[in-house]
């Protein structure tokens, strides 16, 4: 995917290649076993930051918020531990949450790599 955003032209910042496993992600959101949340939103900050390059219409179809789910997730990350954040119960809608904006981000990745 890095590679395609580059040759694509998109001049986003990428501190380092990483894999983020989607599938795998998703997966795990729709199970009831095996989620990391850390994993979660590693996915979701990388989509927000490629949404902040993309053109208006592409953004606005995804959004951070999903009525606190993301604050949620975060607090049981080791980044939250170190933010010091309260860990705070992950219920099924915020399952569901993750998975709409990850699966919509997704969506955003790919038109935006078809157009290129």
């Amino acid at each position: 995917m890095v590679a395609r955003c580059r040759d694509a032209g998109y001049d986003a910042p990428i501190e380092e290649d990483t894999c983020f496993d989607f599938d795998e992600v998703l997966d795990s959101l729709q199970g009831e076993v095996g989620l990391s949340a850390d994993a979660v939103i590693n996915c979701w900050n990388m989509i927000d930051d490629i949404a902040r390059h993309a053109a208006p219409d592409e953004r606005s179809r995804f959004s951070v918020d999903f009525n606190g789910s993301y604050d949620r997730l975060m607090s049981t990350t080791l980044a939250g531990k170190l933010l010091q954040l309260e860990p705070e119960c992950i219920n099924a809608a915020d399952r569901s949450a993750a998975a709409a904006a990850l699966s919509g981000g997704m969506l955003m990745l790919l038109r935006m790599v078809e157009r290129a």
